[in-house]
């Protein structure tokens, strides 16, 4: 986390809340304190932002989320499994539901468990919401 990150947050905080007010000979004091109250709380915000939440809790929708796996951090999906299509020399089976990571480079098969943390078989760790793409240069 940046401090100027923090600083653009402050002031948008400093944007909401109006001018300090108060007699002239603290305003100063009440400036500072608020000052740094508003970048106490613009940390904390960043923080929350990046922290990795459980797997249970992912989103199974589809959405593309940042996967934390024993095999490093990928970008992943969820797949709530299909069934093939009959063959000659295949019956039609069921692909149960997997983590599809770093575009289908390897997968994480989901077995739900009896009791919470059963899920994945401890390979996918965690997860956050991917970041927005940058965005592009102004001409």
């Amino acid at each position: 986390m940046t401090d100027d990150l923090v600083e653009r947050i402050r002031v948008q905080f400093e944007e909401i809340q109006g001018p300090v007010l108060g007699p002239p000979e603290r305003l100063e004091a009440i400036k500072a304190r608020r000052d740094d109250a508003l970048r106490d709380l613009a940390h904390t915000a960043i923080a929350e932002c990046f922290k990795w939440r459980d797997i249970n809790d992912a989103p199974r929708d589809g959405t593309h989320i940042l996967l934390s796996t024993r095999r490093g951090l990928v970008e992943a999906w969820f797949s709530s499994g299909y069934w093939t299509e009959e063959t000659p020399s295949n019956a039609r089976e069921y692909n149960g539901p997997v983590w599809v990571c770093a575009d289908d480079t390897f997968q994480i098969e989901v077995e739900e468990g009896p009791s919470p943390g059963d899920d994945n078989h401890g390979e996918a760790l965690g997860w956050m919401p991917l970041p927005d793409p940058p965005k592009e240069p102004k001409p």
